[in-house]
C-alpha cells in the first residue's frame, strides 16, 4: 500500500464516514454531499439547486439526481415551506438538511 501525504490550508469540512461506506451511492452523491456540507456554516450562501449547481462541471439534472439519491437514502432531506397565504414559499427559502447516519433518525 502506499503512503498518503496531505499538505493543506486548514480549512475544513467535518463529514461523518457513514455516506461513504455506504456502497449504494454512487461516488458523484458522496461529492455533493461534501459540497453541501462545505457550505452548511456560509451564512451567506443560499440553497437553490440551481445556485449549487453553478459550482459544477455537472449540468443541473445530474445535480437533481444526486440529490434525490441523498435523499432516497436518507442522508438529505428537503422541504419547501408553506406562507401565510398558504402557497409555497421561494426555493431559496426551503430546508436542506444532511443527516450523518440516517440510520440513528428512522
Amino acid at each position: 500500500m502506499g503512503n498518503l501525504i496531505h499538505r493543506g490550508k486548514g480549512s475544513w469540512t467535518h463529514v461523518e464516514n457513514t455516506i461513504f461506506y455506504e456502497t449504494r451511492i454512487s461516488a458523484k452523491a458522496k461529492g455533493v454531499y461534501c459540497q453541501i456540507r462545505s457550505l452548511e456554516s456560509n451564512p451567506e450562501w443560499t440553497f437553490t439547486i440551481a445556485g449549487f449547481a453553478t459550482l459544477f462541471k455537472d449540468g443541473i439534472d445530474s445535480i437533481k439526481s444526486s440529490l434525490k439519491e441523498l435523499e432516497s437514502f436518507g442522508f438529505l432531506l428537503r422541504a419547501r415551506m408553506r406562507g401565510s397565504n398558504g402557497r409555497f414559499v421561494g426555493a431559496e427559502e426551503a430546508l436542506w438538511v444532511t443527516l450523518d447516519d440516517p440510520s440513528m433518525y428512522e
